[in-house]
């Protein structure tokens, strides 16, 4: 039987991140560390995906990443990609005190959507990670910033320039549309616009207690120059020889860009596109082909 507690660990700069891990009965299990998409906490998604995971071998970690949810860091909110990468590296540290119940040699990454862009970079960098999935990765700010509201990128430069005294005088921004109306309209008031997005985040506010994780629909503005400034795609080249399997997604968010980025990567590697793409397919497997069966198989091969 899986047994699920509320643990925390430690980053390099002193924050406590907080999250959830899944041992099994038996012991030295192979690991698997999520990472959470852009802004959302692990009660939105990644919670929801372990179930299947534990059933067929693997302990798991979920955990909200610095200024979200239940972990430490000021200002709320705040998103920097590489402060998050370096958290991945922290926590699969973490991940490796685990012994007896954890291999410290078999440790992947599952990394969902701006996460996996940040699990990239993580993998990139840390040869303790064995094995990579990455779920609809954001893999280029610059591809992002094309679809900000007009003028957010330069309002964002110039918030960085300004000394800030208080949480308080923190300038926030609007994350997902909360409207179809919005969703649709011209000029897009959120900084990741557009009816899939709205589609997203109608989604997620079905899976998550957003009290009990703090949330709110807002990120500072800081977070878009942060967001501009990685390009995680130029990491995909270092992650081999680590596996890799590429979960991308189809339709309304077209696979070109992941197509791309994925020819980029040297073997081994995997890819997989959902078809149709929904959120419920692709965190759920409802799709004709479900990702978490190929996910599993994928995992099973080479760690198990």
């Amino acid at each position: 039987m899986p047994n699920k507690k509320e643990v925390k660990f430690e980053t390099r700069d002193g924050l406590t991140l907080r999250g959830l891990l899944t041992l099994l009965d038996t012991p030295n299990a192979p690991l698997v560390i999520f990472a959470s998409p852009f802004g959302v906490t692990r009660g939105h998604l990644m919670d929801h995906q372990t179930n299947l995971f534990n059933e067929n071998g693997f302990a798991t970690l979920t955990y909200d990443a610095r200024t979200f949810g239940k972990s430490d860091g000021l200002p709320r909110h705040n998103i920097n990609f590489d402060k998050q990468s370096e958290d991945i590296f922290d926590a699969v540290t973490y991940g490796t005190s685990l012994t007896p119940h954890v291999d410290p040699e078999r440790i992947a990454i599952i990394g969902g959507g701006h996460g996996g862009g940040a699990s990239i970079r993580a993998t990139a960098l840390d040869p303790r990670v064995k094995a990579l999935i990455l779920q609809v990765p954001g893999i280029s700010g610059a591809i992002d910033a094309q679809f900000y509201p007009p003028g957010l990128l330069d309002r964002s430069r110039a918030a960085l320039a300004r000394p800030k005294n208080s949480e308080s005088e923190q300038e926030y921004i609007q994350l997902f549309p909360e409207t179809i109306e919005e969703a649709t309209a011209a000029t897009q008031k959120a900084l990741l616009g557009g009816p899939t997005l709205f589609n997203f985040h109608s989604y997620i506010r079905g899976n998550c207690d957003a009290k009990e994780f703090n949330w709110q629909n807002r990120v500072t503005l800081e977070s878009a120059f942060y967001n501009f400034a990685n390009e995680f795609q130029a990491y995909l080249p270092r992650v081999s020889p680590r596996p890799l399997l590429y979960v991308a997604p189809s339709g309304e968010l077209p696979a070109e860009p992941h197509e791309e980025a994925y020819m980029k990567v040297n073997e081994p590697k995997e890819f997989h596109k959902i078809e149709p793409f929904d959120f419920g397919g692709y965190m759920n497997g409802t799709a004709k082909v479900s990702q978490k069966d190929v996910e599993v198989k994928f995992l099973q091969k080479h760690l198990l």
